[in-house]
């Protein structure tokens, strides 16, 4: 039987910030708990936090071992993230014993050994969390989400669909945290059996993660960049675990040359039924949501 969704998840949250005019926009993949990894590459990066901004696709916490710290970037003023599928069980532990055995089954129980005022004031803080930022105007644009900005049918929305609040239903944040379709895809096409579709017209640059990936790339306007940081074991290519941080701005560039290079489509997509196929199989049914990133 499918699970009643929480009251707080039947909202989308889309935030907007505007665009950096005086220093550098990084991006960063699901961190679960790995500060030092990512204090690193922000030392090799020469990271200014008076100029600079971080942005991180959600899932600061759980597996690695300082989730505590990861939760405490939030209150650097260079540090903005999306909510992730993991920010979404804690906050969801608070409101059913279930929900709080599942979080502890993957990863949550570092939080046993905070006292209750201080993780009920973080599950406060997580919840203002948006599932969607916007960031930017124009061909600068990005957006940030922790799985994937797709419609009930599986295909990528548009920036105008954004902008005019998106056509939602019951699950759509479930999509937006827990959804591998898109994910899927993207790794069919590093293993050569999907051909390669870096853009879809209409949607402006997007980063996400959720599921590691071999190496970081576009599918359908959607980056995708979780390394698999936290896990203390080879991935299932083999490959060790990394955290990517990216600059956003040569990625933005060049997912608009990609634009530029991909004729528009004149009608509505033919991938739409093959989409809709695939997701039958990929996504990860609302119901029962896995734990993949």
């Amino acid at each position: 039987m499918a699970r009643e969704a929480p009251a707080w998840t039947l909202l989308m949250n889309l935030q907007r910030l505007p665009a950096n005019l005086y220093g550098r926009d990084f991006v960063v993949g699901d961190l679960h708990g790995e500060r030092a990894w990512l204090l690193r590459e922000l030392d090799a990066l020469q990271f200014d936090t008076g100029r600079d901004r971080l942005f991180s696709v959600g899932d600061l916490i759980d597996r690695g071992s300082n989730s505590l710290g990861c939760l405490q970037l939030l209150d650097e003023p260079w540090f903005h993230a999306v909510l992730g599928n993991h920010e979404a069980m804690m906050i969801a532990a608070r409101h059913s014993d279930n929900a709080r055995f599942d979080w502890l089954r993957h990863g949550g129980e570092w939080a046993t050994l905070l006292g209750r005022r201080m993780r009920d004031q973080w599950v406060d803080r997580l919840e203002r969390l948006p599932h969607v930022l916007v960031v930017g105007e124009g061909p600068a644009r990005f957006h940030l989400v922790h799985a994937e900005l797709t419609d009930p049918v599986g295909l990528p929305v548009t920036d105008s669909d954004l902008d005019n609040r998106l056509r939602t239903d019951r699950w759509t944040p479930e999509r937006l945290l827990w959804s591998t379709a898109m994910a899927s895809r993207f790794a069919r096409t590093q293993q050569g059996n999907l051909p390669s579709a870096p853009v879809r017209h209409g949607l402006s640059a997007t980063f996400c993660g959720h599921v590691p990936v071999t190496e970081p790339g576009w599918y359908h306007s959607h980056y995708f960049l979780d390394g698999g940081a936290g896990y203390d074991r080879p991935l299932a290519n083999g490959s060790a675990p990394r955290l990517h941080v990216r600059a956003v701005a040569p990625l933005v560039q060049q997912y608009q040359l990609a634009l530029v290079r991909t004729p528009a489509p004149q009608c509505a997509p033919p991938v739409q039924q093959a989409a809709s196929q695939a997701d039958s199989g990929d996504r990860a049914r609302p119901g029962t949501p896995p734990v993949r990133g």
